[in-house]
């Protein structure tokens, strides 16, 4: 009769135990389910993400990459390599469904004054960007970093550039370009001497010239007005 009951007792504690062990399992497996949170990163450099106050992983510059965390909510921090905060959020991910945080390019402002009494053609990275008017202002957004600015006008149909500037962009910067009337002219040389002869510009040789031949140059404006176009012919 006691080893019955002795017996007995234990089994009673092993069950206890055995409950007690499927208890914790399970609270800690309901209690821990993961979510994606997918990172788009559109700069042109990696980034590091923290999330929760500490540092998670980085994402390379124009990738993206997903993480694994535990469903809730999320304090999320986007750093720099240098650790300068570029975006901060709060994320509830959830187990259904990935959550998608996007990182813009860095973006920084061109600023183009025309004090001319021109209209002028504008080009940023070999790209039409259409006229700065005559006397007016115009505002451009630049993704940081090295650009190419080009500003020109047409006269009789040729181009006849104003400004060729290689510029840098900053992140959140403001970089201000002053545009200058054209420096420059239009010169169209016809040959009507009946035979062939040689050119000269500014006492240099230029080029041979057939009977007929028409060629067109440009010259500095202490000769000339850009919004005129000038013939000069050659005579035997």
């Amino acid at each position: 009769h006691f080893w019955n009951q002795e017996e007995e007792i234990m089994t009673r504690v092993l069950r206890l135990l055995l409950m007690a062990a499927v208890s914790i399992f399970s609270g800690t497996v309901m209690a821990s389910p993961r979510a994606t949170l997918s990172i788009e990163n559109e700069r042109n450099e990696r980034v590091q993400v923290w999330v929760d106050h500490s540092s998670v992983g980085e994402v390379r510059a124009n990738s993206h990459r997903s993480f694994r965390f535990r469903t809730g909510r999320h304090d999320v921090q986007i750093r720099t390599k240098e650790g300068r905060l570029v975006k901060e959020m709060s994320v509830s991910l959830t187990p259904s469904r990935t959550s998608h945080v996007v990182i813009p390019p860095a973006m920084g402002t061109l600023v183009l004054n025309n004090p001319t009494a021109k209209d002028l053609e504008l080009k940023i990275d070999q790209q039409t960007k259409g006229m700065v008017p005559a006397g007016a202002t115009r505002s451009f957004q630049l993704e940081e970093g090295a650009h190419r600015v080009q500003v020109g006008t047409v006269v009789i149909g040729r181009d006849v550039r104003v400004l060729d500037q290689r510029i840098r962009v900053s992140e959140n910067g403001r970089r201000s370009l002053r545009l200058e009337a054209p420096q420059r002219g239009l010169v169209r040389v016809e040959n009507r001497a009946g035979r062939a002869g040689v050119l000269y510009v500014d006492g240099k040789r230029h080029q041979m010239m057939d009977p007929g031949q028409v060629v067109i140059l440009e010259a500095d404006l202490k000769y000339l007005l850009p919004e005129y176009f000038y013939t000069v012919y050659l005579h035997s």
